[in-house]
């Protein structure tokens, strides 16, 4: 990886700064973690880095980078949480979308809370 992109990388904020999230019907993302992809060691919110965004009051995207000490590697992570519960990512050399019928387990685990208890 050149220097700009590691650079670039690096400047983005910290994702475990950026949760919870909370959707307006109570969903919450309380938690994101992901794994490298080399070794596959779960990592922390607090080593990805990247930025949620807000497609609609229904969905919010999540697309950076997680590091692997270990590995010296950085494992790319993008994924779709609608409020509803349900988990998109892209995968593939495409980049196409496609949707997971339960928490996803190696990349990214996700933890949907509601306001007053578990969903």
């Amino acid at each position: 990886m050149d220097q700009d992109k590691l650079n670039n990388i690096m400047t983005k904020p910290k994702l475990a700064e950026q949760l919870p999230y909370e959707f307006k019907n109570g969903f919450k993302i309380s938690t994101i973690k992901g794994s490298c992809y080399r070794c596959k060691k779960e990592l922390s919110a607090e080593f990805i880095r990247g930025e949620l965004i807000t497609a609609n009051e229904h969905s919010v995207g999540f697309e950076g980078h997680g590091v692997c000490f270990d590995c010296r590697v950085f494992t790319r992570t993008a994924f779709r949480y609608s409020d509803d519960g349900s988990v998109m990512n892209r995968s593939g050399e495409q980049g196409i979308w496609e949707k997971k019928e339960q928490k996803p387990r190696n990349v990214v685990k996700v933890i949907w809370e509601k306001i007053h208890g578990k969903a």
